[in-house]
Parts: C-alpha cells; structure tokens; sequence
C-alpha cells in the first residue's frame, strides 16, 4: 500500500493575504479610534467645567467658609477657587482639574459667584476646544445656570 501526500496547512499566498487584509483593517480603524478618543476628551471636559461652575456656585450659595467662590478656566485646567477673585484667592481651599491635552480652553475666564446668593458676577461662555477643530461651550447666565 502507498500512501499518499496531502499537504496541510497555509501557502504562504494565504498567510500574506491575510495579514494584508488585517493591516488594512487596522489602518482604517486607527482614524476612527482617535476622533473617538478626542470626542471623548471634549465630553470628559466639557462635564468637568459644568460640575466646576455648579460647585463653585453652591458653595457660595451656601456661604461655605463665609466666602465667595469662582472659577478660573485657563488654557489647560480649571481652577475652584475661594475668595472674592482669583488674584486674591485662599490659595490653600483650590481645587484644580487639568483637561486632556488634546483640549484648551479658547479664551481663559474667571467667574466670581457672590457669598450668600451663589450669582455670578456676569453671564460667561467658557468655550473649550479640541485638537481636532470640534469645540463645546459651557455658558453660565445671570442668574447662575449653568448649562452646557
């Protein structure tokens, strides 16, 4: 009796069709997943700058350490501040929350709610901007609403 030979296994034609086809996939997804990642960096911030405000806002409202509190929004990162502004502020009650790199704020504001009342001093828009051209605005009316 002879046996005979049946081969097993992948040609390599096989093995390299595949792989090209996985590197295909994996170069469209890349893009996909970084506008996802930059999406949710602007989300993530855009949250974090509205429950800033808030805080801010109740904290004076309440008349917590019987001060004034505010918030300052630089380029990168969001200040809670006590005291009656950011310049002469308890440097010591500050909470501070950096954004992702990927996103800034387009033009740094201080907002300055009043002991008792928690109102801010001016309506303000805090527009945050990601590397990626999509921007998000948390505006603050008169009247201390916050809403993003």
């Amino acid at each position: 009796m002879s046996k005979s030979f049946l081969p097993s296994g992948f040609s390599l034609l096989e093995v390299l069709l595949v792989m090209g086809l996985f590197s295909l996939l994996a170069v469209a997804a890349v893009p996909v997943f970084r506008n996802l990642i930059l999406e949710n960096d602007l989300a993530t911030s855009q949250f974090l700058t509205v429950q800033a405000a808030r805080e801010a806002a109740a904290a004076a409202a309440a008349g917590r350490s019987d001060s004034g509190w505010g918030i300052n929004a630089s380029k990168s990162s969001i200040t809670i501040f006590q005291g009656t502004n950011f310049a002469t502020r308890l440097v010591s009650s500050d909470k501070i929350y950096s954004f992702p790199p990927s996103v800034s704020v387009a033009t740094p504001i201080e907002i300055d709610f009043a002991e008792g009342s928690g109102q801010p001093s001016a309506g303000a828009a805090i527009v945050l901007t990601s590397i990626s051209g999509q921007s998000d605005t948390v505006s603050i009316d008169r009247s201390g609403l916050v809403s993003d």
